[in-house]
Protein backbone atom coordinates (compact mmCIF):
# COMPACT_ATOMS: atom_id res chain seq x y z
CA UNK A 1 0.00 0.00 0.00
CA UNK A 2 1.35 3.38 -1.04
CA UNK A 3 2.11 5.90 1.63
CA UNK A 4 -0.42 8.35 2.24
CA UNK A 5 0.63 12.22 1.20
CA UNK A 6 0.53 12.72 5.20
CA UNK A 7 3.00 10.23 6.11
CA UNK A 8 5.04 11.37 3.59
CA UNK A 9 5.20 15.65 5.52
CA UNK A 10 5.21 14.07 8.61
CA UNK A 11 8.79 11.93 7.77
CA UNK A 12 9.92 15.75 5.88
CA UNK A 13 8.95 17.28 9.39
CA UNK A 14 11.25 14.24 10.72
CA UNK A 15 14.12 15.21 8.63
CA UNK A 16 13.94 19.37 9.59
CA UNK A 17 13.55 18.19 13.38
CA UNK A 18 16.90 16.38 12.81
CA UNK A 19 18.27 19.02 10.87
CA UNK A 20 17.31 21.67 13.88
CA UNK A 21 18.76 19.53 16.60
CA UNK A 22 22.13 19.51 14.45
CA UNK A 23 22.35 23.17 14.13
CA UNK A 24 21.92 23.58 17.25
CA UNK A 25 24.11 21.38 18.93
CA UNK A 26 27.01 21.10 16.17
CA UNK A 27 27.20 24.26 14.34
CA UNK A 28 26.54 26.40 17.41
CA UNK A 29 29.15 25.29 19.27
CA UNK A 30 32.38 27.42 19.63
CA UNK A 31 31.31 29.52 16.74
CA UNK A 32 31.81 33.18 15.88
CA UNK A 33 28.83 35.72 16.57
CA UNK A 34 27.84 36.46 12.93
CA UNK A 35 27.80 32.65 12.23
CA UNK A 36 25.63 32.34 15.45
CA UNK A 37 23.26 34.79 14.62
CA UNK A 38 22.95 33.42 10.62
CA UNK A 39 22.08 29.94 12.13
CA UNK A 40 19.49 31.09 14.41
CA UNK A 41 17.74 32.57 11.66
CA UNK A 42 18.24 29.53 9.73
CA UNK A 43 17.01 27.53 13.01
CA UNK A 44 13.42 29.50 12.85
CA UNK A 45 13.06 29.32 8.92
CA UNK A 46 13.58 25.76 9.65
CA UNK A 47 11.21 25.75 12.51
CA UNK A 48 8.40 27.88 10.54
CA UNK A 49 8.35 25.31 7.96
CA UNK A 50 8.04 22.22 10.07
CA UNK A 51 4.92 24.08 11.56
CA UNK A 52 3.49 24.47 8.27
CA UNK A 53 4.33 21.31 7.12
CA UNK A 54 2.64 19.51 10.35
CA UNK A 55 -0.59 22.06 9.93
CA UNK A 56 -0.62 21.04 6.19
CA UNK A 57 -0.21 17.15 6.97
CA UNK A 58 -3.06 17.66 9.51
CA UNK A 59 -5.14 18.62 6.84
CA UNK A 60 -4.23 15.96 4.80
CA UNK A 61 -5.03 13.25 7.35
CA UNK A 62 -8.30 14.72 8.26
CA UNK A 63 -8.87 14.67 4.25
CA UNK A 64 -7.79 11.28 4.11
CA UNK A 65 -9.93 9.75 6.94
CA UNK A 66 -13.22 11.27 5.31
CA UNK A 67 -11.94 10.00 2.06
CA UNK A 68 -11.39 6.36 3.49
CA UNK A 69 -14.91 6.68 5.28
CA UNK A 70 -16.57 7.41 2.28
CA UNK A 71 -15.46 4.95 0.27
CA UNK A 72 -16.43 2.61 3.16
CA UNK A 73 -20.03 4.04 2.95
CA UNK A 74 -19.69 3.51 -1.15
CA UNK A 75 -18.81 -0.31 -0.51
CA UNK A 76 -20.85 -1.15 2.10
CA UNK A 77 -24.27 0.77 -0.09
CA UNK A 78 -23.12 -1.84 -2.77
CA UNK A 79 -23.50 -4.98 -0.43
Amino acid sequence: MAKKESENILDKVHKIEKDIHFYKTELLSQRPKEYVEALHKLISMAEANKRQLIGRAHQLEHKEELEEIKAQKILKNKK
